[in-house]
């Protein structure tokens, strides 16, 4: 009986974790849909949020006390960051997802790049919502998140690639979305 419990609440886990992942984004066609449905990631600020360095300059700065409440309200903004990450990526999932079944085969292969992407962005975000949440409660442990803003990155340049392809006199304005 114990076995059969932990059997389905390890498929509920799973099935629960892939719906997380892949999102409740609405259907998007193409490009021109981006604008608007998006959040907009200040990368630079969000890197300032969880570079190590700044929290070891900031650590030696301030008391400890003073350190403790400036670092969860760091982890708070980069938590906000996170999720407005994970939003996009499910909506560039949904992009990517349309785009692999446009006729043409550049554009399909871009799709499917750009969907493998942001579904694993969406898993880091995930992850990473958990660490930032810990160091929230836990201000002085050194849990790095860096890993989404790499992936964030990646998945931007994959879109921009997607722009070259779909609408190459928008890519300012499509990149400008995310």
């Amino acid at each position: 009986m114990t076995i059969i419990l932990l059997v389905t609440l390890a498929v509920l886990l799973v099935a629960g974790m892939l719906l997380t992942a892949r999102g409740r984004a609405a259907t998007i066609k193409d490009l021109s849909e981006l604008a608007g449905r998006t959040h907009p990631v200040d990368v630079a600020a969000f890197h300032n949020l969880i570079d190590l360095q700044e929290e070891q300059y900031l650590r030696s700065a301030l008391p400890r006390r003073e350190f403790r409440k400036v670092q969860r309200e760091r982890m708070r903004a980069a938590l906000a960051y996170v999720g407005n990450i994970a939003q996009n990526a499910a909506i560039v999932l949904r992009l990517g997802e349309s785009a692999q079944n446009d006729p043409r085969q550049e554009i399909a292969k871009v799709g499917r790049a750009l969907s493998e992407q942001a579904l694993r962005l969406r898993i880091l975000a995930a992850m990473a919502a958990i660490k930032i949440s810990v160091r929230i409660l836990f201000p002085e442990l050194q849990l790095s998140p860096a890993i989404v803003m790499d992936a964030y990155c990646q998945l931007s340049g994959q879109v921009m690639q997607l722009c070259r392809h779909q609408m190459p006199a928008n890519i300012s304005r499509v990149v400008a979305a995310l």
